[in-house]
């Protein structure tokens, strides 16, 4: 009773280790809003990975008249913006054009500091 379960990555590292272009862009990123290693950019991709995945899917089934579809669009958009990554008239096309930055901007470290 009350044992943790089993323990899970919350983030998905890369699938090269070696690429110069994407060290150098995580290099930025640790400098810029102050990260301690890269596992926390790996943590907001893959946030961001997934918010744009459900967007898409949501995207494909535009055209439906299912009350369930939409009540995924609006729990997915209500979601957004209470987390303040896109403003109250946003669509699911605003939640496509999110970046890694936008979900580093919202840590509190970065509120802080920058």
């Amino acid at each position: 009773m009350g044992d943790p379960k089993r323990l899970r990555k919350k983030y998905e590292t890369p699938s090269h280790p070696w690429e110069e272009e994407r060290i150098k862009r995580e290099n930025e990123l640790m400098k810029k809003y102050g990260l301690k290693n890269k596992r926390e950019i790996w943590k907001a991709e893959t946030i961001l990975r997934k918010y744009r995945t459900q967007a898409r899917k949501l995207l494909a089934k535009v055209g439906s008249e299912d009350p369930v579809y939409k009540r995924q669009v609006e729990q997915l958009m209500n979601h957004l913006i209470r987390m303040n990554l896109v403003k109250p008239d946003a669509t699911l096309d605003d939640c496509l054009a999110l970046t890694v930055e936008d979900i580093l901007k919202r840590r509190l470290q970065t509120l802080v500091y920058l």
